[in-house]
């Protein structure tokens, strides 16, 4: 119906009906009872639905509601491909939240994720944090100043970490040196030289370095820097993890194991990496070290899969669902499971994990697929059944013909 109403010229009203529709279902939902961690499907599909219309915000509206990082970050997304320069995404992801009208705490979150997403990139290209603009400009205008100046001086300690170890000169020495980061830290030559740097270390740099960040807070360089050290205590314990994954990667031998640099990364490619070479529990131990566990256990799994897919470890994957299946299952659901093994031509290990998988009209497609068209058309019988649930019948329809008719003759019509 929503499709029909676009097909008129009619977006606001199929964004309307969307949304309305969308707000019944989940009031089904919950006179049945709590459905556990995985976000209703028919809530993405209404997102997913709201960005093709060109309805951003009132999709940032609902991926907000129903909570779901993964929405947001299509939100994101679609901003992102439609913008010209970075500058304008900035700039256009901060007039999406105002026309969303979100809350203080809901801006903070879409901004998170926005800063997520930016570190997962600049990993990829060059392994340090860069600073950039637009993202001042989301966190300046979405969180407050405090927020850019943490971001700044979190920049400035990857920054550090990441360096290059070099002896320090006695200009360096004696604090007149340019290269303020060869006097941090310590080198740990038996991993490599990998920087560890202790909270000492932070406040000792921002004495040099902090000057922004004392600006903003209107303290003295001196408290300034005991501030930044509190404040990126997590950044230097995330460095100590790394290295002690970089000397065991030299004691165990793991794949790769000479090009398995962690120091400098973000905590989530961290995750990735160790899942790409095999590592998938101490992935998962890194993770609840951090205490991100189990709040980020979706996303947790969307990096596994991932991961593991572009390192063709299917196997590992299969059993990591497998495993996952003896209690509540993948927070994602199987069904991304089941399609990307399918995707790469995996046929047995997605066999055993169709019947694993809630939703019909997929387990329909999925044993048409696998060649099994009995089972097919048995799951495609309780799709049908699915759909008549989902929609409560005909009387749904019938309540919103007179509405979308007046719709298509230019106007609402007057109960």
């Amino acid at each position: 119906m929503a499709r029909l109403c676009v097909h008129y010229n009619r977006q606001a009203v199929a964004s309307q009906l969307l949304l309305s529709l969308d707000h019944r279902g989940q009031q089904q939902q919950q006179s049945e009872g709590p459905s556990g961690e995985v976000v209703p499907a028919a809530s993405e599909q209404t997102v997913g639905l709201l960005l093709s219309l060109g309805s951003v915000p009132l999709a940032l509206r609902k991926a907000v509601e129903v909570g779901s990082p993964d929405s947001i970050q299509r939100c994101i997304a679609s901003i992102i491909g439609s913008s010209v320069d970075m500058e304008d995404t900035a700039n256009d992801i901060v007039q999406a939240c105002k026309e969303a009208d979100l809350t203080p705490p809901e801006n903070v979150l879409v901004a998170a994720l926005v800063l997520d997403r930016w570190r997962e990139e600049q990993d990829r290209r060059s392994g340090v944090l860069r600073n950039d603009d637009s993202i001042k400009i989301i966190l300046r205008d979405l969180v407050g100043s405090s927020a850019v100046a943490q971001h700044s001086a979190a920049v400035a300690l990857r920054t550090a970490i990441a360096a290059p170890v070099a002896e320090a000169s006695k200009e360096d020495a004696s604090g007149g040196g340019g290269r303020w980061w060869s006097r941090l830290g310590r080198s740990d030559r038996t991993s490599d030289q990998s920087r560890v740097l202790t909270r000492s270390d932070a406040a000792d740099m921002f004495r040099n370095v902090g000057g922004e960040f004392s600006a903003v807070y209107g303290t003295t360089r001196e408290a300034s820097a005991q501030q930044s050290a509190v404040i990126l205590q997590e950044e230097s314990d995330l460095c100590r993890r790394q290295a002690q994954l970089e000397r065991l990667s030299a004691m165990r031998g793991w794949t790769g194991a000479a090009g398995n640099k962690f120091v400098g990364l973000s905590m989530w490619e961290t995750v990735r990496r160790l899942v790409t070479i095999g590592e998938v529990e101490e992935a998962r131990g890194l993770l609840t070290k951090a205490k991100l566990l189990p709040e980020y256990n979706r996303r947790w799994w969307k990096v596994a899969v991932d991961a593991l897919v572009n390192a063709r470890r299917f196997s590992e994957l299969a059993q990591m669902a497998e495993a996952a299946a003896r209690s509540a299952g993948p927070p994602i659901g199987f069904e991304p499971i089941v399609a990307l093994l399918l995707e790469n031509q995996q046929f047995d290990l997605a066999r055993g994990l169709v019947g694993k998988c809630k939703d019909m009209e997929q387990v329909a497609s999925f044993y048409e697929t696998l060649g099994m068209r009995e089972e097919a058309m048995k799951a495609q019988q309780l799709a049908e059944q699915q759909r008549r649930s989902a929609i409560g019948g005909t009387s749904l329809l019938t309540g919103w013909s007179s509405t979308i008719a007046g719709a298509m003759r230019g106007g609402f019509t007057r109960s």
